[in-house]
């Protein structure tokens, strides 16, 4: 189960593997991978961090400041093969579209004689998206639109909201009947405790298990 090859070359590399049970012969995996050389690149950058935000499809945003070596280049990998390149003097750089999970990723970095640092893996903390609590149809506002919105899904098994937290108006961790009522409410007779309906987006202080695709649509 493990294959073990020493004193590998500086360079990129092929590596096949194929598999033989008497007459039968599995199919060739193929890996590719580069063996870089050792580098002096020991401290590009320091005092890295990284947040994660979940709205909008996901983003992480890797921040640093700047380390005892210098360096030219960097490169952001996400664990499906897609790269981003960071620029000379920069000191964030952040990646959209990554989904609803943290995904895999590394930074390294490049000084001017070619050397690579190594692979920097930061470990993101989860950000709570901002949302407008009680704006189900996520329009922009607290309206009866709202109400009627929540209820033609729950009810008739019409198109469902994007963000949980925003149609959880009552903040119960549910979202039912008893949200529309409290959206009502808001709207007809000025009731705002205990939701906080101010037309502020804020993020959900609650525990629960609601989440969904929330951003602030102010």
């Amino acid at each position: 189960n493990e294959y073990q090859a020493e004193d590998i070359a500086v360079g990129d590399h092929v590596f096949g593997l194929r598999g033989q049970s008497g007459d039968l012969v599995s199919e060739l995996v193929t890996v590719f991978f580069t063996v870089r050389a050792s580098t002096p690149l020991s401290e590009p950058v320091a005092g890295i961090s990284c947040s994660y935000f979940p709205s909008g499809g996901g983003t992480i945003e890797v921040t640093w400041s700047e380390g005892a070596d210098s360096w030219t280049s960097g490169t952001l990998e996400l664990g499906d093969g897609e790269s981003l390149e960071i620029q000379r003097g920069a000191t964030s750089i952040a990646a959209e579209g990554v989904g609803l999970e943290v995904p895999e990723f590394a930074i390294y970095f490049l000084d001017a004689e070619g050397y690579y640092s190594d692979r920097i893996v930061p470990v993101c903390s989860l950000q709570s998206a901002l949302f407008l609590r009680g704006d189900c149809n996520s329009d922009g506002a607290v309206s009866v639109s709202d109400a009627i919105f929540q209820l033609n899904h729950l009810y008739l098994g019409r198109e469902r909201w994007y963000c949980d937290d925003a149609c959880d108006a009552n903040d119960d961790g549910r979202t039912n009947l008893s949200d529309a009522i409290t959206i009502i409410g808001y709207v007809f007779l000025g009731q705002i405790e205990p939701i906080g309906m101010d037309r502020t987006c804020r993020p959900d202080e609650t525990e629960d298990f609601l989440g969904g695709i929330c951003e602030c649509p102010l």
